[in-house]
């Protein structure tokens, strides 16, 4: 059903226009009544729910700090190794010293793994002090100290609270809270030192810092002392000095030890640390629970104004509805003008722009059509002035072949004038190839082979042939009659005066994707000058207008560019042939074709 509707109303740009008139009317009502339903909804109630929520993780992280320290202490009491320690009576000061070394690093190895806790000691009756940190010891007897003794004699130990430097270390700028608990000796039930474990307030800080609601936090003792808060000053001192007294009259009262309040329309969650005994209070302003009334304010204006950008945002998409489509074929065809042929434009519906794109379309694949038919003639042409110029050098070659046959069977030296029409016929066989141009590899190294085997007769002790192939490469179709030129020009232009004979060396090696073949000799070579004039003669195809064809071509140029002609016109301008040379070292010319089987053709 919607698909048929959809499809009605794409027939035309009219019917869209209708659509979009119809649909800027029902915006401002259908948000409207979004608008009443958002502001007769009650938001106070989540919020305070929410913030009690988060005060309450809050307050259970710093009790699991608490809790935390217990359980540090109580591994100190368990260790068999702090026993041996805390009970030996050292006879000697070095002795005494080198237990606390050791006693240091077994509490370090404890407190590994506890980042929370900033730092734990052992201060023994039998003057043993040990760390697990680096600071180093306020005093070397804390007997006389009024928290040691009451630690010493508690059941339990004793929370110290918020005290501006530690009260066993020598630290600087800290403050900190501090659990102390007696160590008791197993063998004989009795105290026989004090175990410190110590919270550093920053860490409470960072325990109570990650708050959306900008929550102020208060730690209390049973009579109401502050031990440690965080920034209240959104409160007034009236509202601190109630919620701390209702906090501590809440918790007093309720059997989980929590509790949320309202005071002075502040939202309060109480909770007595089970650890400690003191009061954790976590308390939010009523200002910032007043936020969800505002924002119910807040929302019924930005209904009105999100109804007026939705209403220009839909007309503004309706309009590119429209226009985008005949922008399209605008750019498509200025495409077009600038020789872009692979334009092609997507086309949905069936409306006025897009039975022009169709147009447009049908258009630039009719062009492309004409353009390949042209580029196949020209190809066809190109190819045809190949074969031309193969006509004419072949006879010629043919012309001196049966010279030398004649002179030969003159001079009855039979055996190779047989010989040079043998290998006469197996070349012309191979070179005709049933009017193929592309023969497997190995068939065009038959037929150079052949060509040596005459041209050894004719310049007899001149040259030296050397011929390396790979197996795996001859399976592979290339150009015929590509090889033979290169060598023949390596006897015509190699030797020399100075290079009576000389050696030449084929060979023909693979990549994952091509076919190198390779034809270097070390006859007399070029000076960078003419090596710079064969480049550029090879460089364009042989039969177009360009000046550069016509560089001079002495040395071989011409038919070294109708080689490299015909393999850019086979395989494409990527592949071809480079030369290098150098005067009196001899020239290597390497010429790479893609791998191609027979039946890839």
């Amino acid at each position: 059903m919607f698909h048929k509707i959809s499809a009605y109303i794409n027939r035309s740009i009219g019917r869209r226009l209708l659509c979009l008139f119809l649909l800027m009317a029902l915006v401002p009502i259908i948000f409207y009544t979004v608008s009443i339903v958002i502001n007769t909804g009650i938001a106070g109630n989540l919020v305070r729910d929410s913030v009690e929520d988060i005060v309450n993780v809050s307050l259970a992280r710093l009790e699991s700090l608490f809790q935390n320290a217990r359980t540090v202490a109580e591994s100190l009491q368990s260790s068999a190794y702090m026993q041996k320690q805390m009970r030996t009576r050292y006879a000697t000061q070095r002795e005494l010293f080198s237990a606390e070394l050791e006693t240091d690093m077994e509490l370090a190895g404890i407190l590994n793994g506890h980042d929370d806790l900033s730092g734990a000691y052992l201060l023994g009756v039998n003057d043993l002090c040990s760390k697990s940190n680096g600071e180093s010891f306020l005093y070397s007897d804390y007997s006389t100290e009024s928290w040691y003794r009451r630690a010493l004699n508690s059941e339990s130990g004793i929370w110290v609270g918020l005290h501006e430097q530690s009260l066993v270390a020598r630290t600087a700028n800290r403050s900190f809270i501090s659990y102390c608990v007696p160590f008791i000796d197993r063998a004989t039930g009795r105290p026989n030192g004090v175990i410190v474990i110590e919270i550093s307030s920053s860490i409470l800080s960072e325990l109570l810092a990650y708050d959306a609601t900008a929550t102020s936090y208060i730690l209390l003792e049973s009579n109401g002392n502050t031990i440690f808060a965080t920034d209240h000053s959104c409160f007034t001192d009236d509202a601190l000095s109630a919620i701390c007294r209702a906090g501590i009259a809440a918790v007093s009262t309720v059997d989980d030890e929590v509790a949320a309040l309202n005071v002075q329309h502040n939202a309060v969650v109480c909770r007595r640390s089970e650890e400690t005994g003191w009061v954790l209070i976590g308390a939010v302003a009523a200002s910032y629970l007043s936020l969800g009334t505002r924002s119910m304010i807040l929302v019924a204006a930005l209904c009105t104004i999100l109804v007026l950008l939705l209403a220009a945002i839909i007309a503004s998409r309706g309009t590119r509805m429209i226009v985008t489509p005949i922008r399209s074929v605008t750019r498509a065809m200025a495409m077009v003008e600038e020789g872009d042929m692979s334009v092609h434009l997507d086309v949905s519906g069936e409306d006025e722009t897009a039975q022009l794109a169709h147009g447009f379309n049908h258009m630039v694949r009719h062009i492309n059509t004409l353009l390949k038919s042209v580029y196949q003639q020209q190809r066809m042409l190109r190819k045809t002035e190949f074969k031309a110029l193969q006509s004419q050098i072949n006879p010629h070659f043919l012309y001196n072949s049966l010279d030398s046959i004649s002179w030969l069977i003159k001079m009855r030296q039979l055996d190779d004038a047989l010989l040079i029409l043998q290998n006469l016929s197996t070349l012309f066989r191979i070179a005709l190839s049933k009017g193929h141009e592309l023969i497997p590899v190995r068939s065009e190294l038959a037929h150079l082979q052949s060509y040596i085997a005459i041209q050894s007769i004719r310049y007899s002790k001149k040259f030296s042939f050397e011929l390396y192939e790979d197996e795996d490469a001859l399976d592979y179709v290339t150009l015929k009659l590509m090889l033979q030129p290169l060598v023949e020009n390596c006897i015509y232009h190699g030797l020399s005066a100075e290079k009576p004979s000389i050696n030449i060396v084929v060979s023909v090696d693979q990549t994952d994707a091509d076919i190198i073949f390779v034809v270097r000799d070390d006859g007399a070579g070029m000076n960078e000058a003419q090596l710079n004039r064969l480049r550029e003669s090879i460089a364009y195809l042989p039969g177009t207008d360009d000046v550069a064809t016509q560089a001079d071509t002495s040395g071989g140029g011409y038919g070294l560019a109708n080689i490299n002609g015909r393999i850019r016109v086979y395989f494409g301008k990527e592949y071809g042939m480079t030369i290098d040379s150098a005067e009196g070292e001899g020239t290597t010319i390497t010429i790479r074709i893609p791998k191609l089987k027979e039946d890839e053709i």
